[in-house]
Parts: structure tokens; C-alpha cells; sequence
């Protein structure tokens, strides 16, 4: 496991390393590289582009919105046309943070997208402070309480669902997050 010390470690470590642009498309499929690289982006301000389809098309359609993005991935299958940014395996999980790193409220955190079944994926812009508030908003609604829990998901980061359940409740509460996409109960 990596610890919370760790975690904010290598999360410095990748922002030092990160291209200085505005956007990120955030496309790394392990949720522990998803949430090291939202972390990192988030320390050098810049917006994860998080699109609702992996598919080519998908991310063609948003790097053509905002050309000057680059895809931070983990995976072999991008497009090659498009400008990457591989995840690295050699992040230092040493160093030891002196504070948790200050987000501004109405700091803008990512951009979601729609799924665009009737027509073009529409881009739903997320502060830190609305991030944040959904997280705290699920914990009402589903009566968690924070705590040594573990925060699994079937969905992947870049959806809505999955980036509230799996990195926002996890960052907020202490929670534990599983980093593999398990489908079956037989997977965990």
C-alpha cells in the first residue's frame, strides 16, 4: 500500500515534471495514477479535461477543443497524433511534504463531458470547492461516516460518478482507494 505521506510525495514529484499548459487530459486507467496525476495537475492549477469516452474519437473531439492539452496516460493506446505525457514509474514516494497542498475554492478542477448521445459531449466545468461539496453531499446522502474504509469502483475516474466515489470521497474522507477496475465481486 502507499501512504498518504507517500501519495502527496509523488504527487509533487509528477507536478515538477508535468508540461506547463492549462489543460490535461487525465487518461490513466489505474485509479492511483488517475489520482496522483488529478493531484499533481491540481498543484500546478491546471484543468483535467475528462472525457466520457477513452475511444479515439473522444479524445480527438476534446484535444481538438483545446489544443494546447496534453493526454497524462498510463496506457499504450492513445492516438499517436495526440501529445502525451506518459505517467512515470519512477515517481519518488519518499519525500515528505511539509502541508497538504492549499486548492483555492474557485480554483477550476476539471472539466467533465458529457457523453454526447445527443449530439456533441458538453463540457460541465468543476471548481475544487464543487468537487468538494459532492463529495460532502454523498456522505449525507449515504450516511459514510470517514474512517479506515476502502473506496471501490466498477466506473472509471473520468465519469462524473466515478471521479466523485473514487478520488473526491477518498481525498475528503480518508478513505483507501482501491486502484484496479474490478467488474466482478471475484476481482477484488
Amino acid at each position: 500500500g502507499v501512504t498518504a505521506a507517500q501519495f502527496l510525495a509523488a504527487a509533487a514529484d509528477l507536478a515538477s515534471r508535468l508540461p506547463t499548459t492549462r489543460h490535461v487530459l487525465n487518461l490513466c486507467e489505474d485509479r492511483y495514477c488517475f489520482l496522483v496525476g488529478f493531484a499533481a495537475a491540481l498543484q500546478m492549477g491546471q484543468i483535467s479535461l475528462l472525457p466520457s469516452s477513452l475511444a479515439a474519437n473522444a479524445l480527438r473531439q476534446v484535444s481538438r477543443r483545446y489544443p494546447e492539452a496534453y493526454c497524462l496516460t498510463d496506457r499504450a493506446d492513445v492516438p499517436s497524433d495526440l501529445p502525451l505525457f506518459s505517467f512515470p514509474d519512477d515517481l519518488d514516494h519518499s519525500g515528505l511534504p511539509t502541508a497538504i497542498p492549499a486548492i483555492p475554492a474557485d480554483q477550476t478542477a476539471a472539466i467533465v463531458f458529457t457523453s454526447g448521445s445527443t449530439g456533441c459531449p458538453t463540457p460541465h466545468v468543476k471548481t475544487w470547492e464543487a468537487l468538494v461539496m459532492g463529495a460532502e453531499a454523498l456522505r449525507r446522502q449515504f450516511a459514510m461516516q470517514p474512517g479506515p474504509r476502502i473506496a471501490v469502483g466498477t466506473v472509471p475516474p473520468q465519469h462524473m460518478y466515478g471521479l466523485e466515489t473514487t478520488v473526491m470521497f477518498p481525498l475528503q474522507w480518508g478513505w483507501m482507494v482501491h486502484a484496479g477496475s474490478p467488474v466482478f465481486p471475484a476481482d477484488l
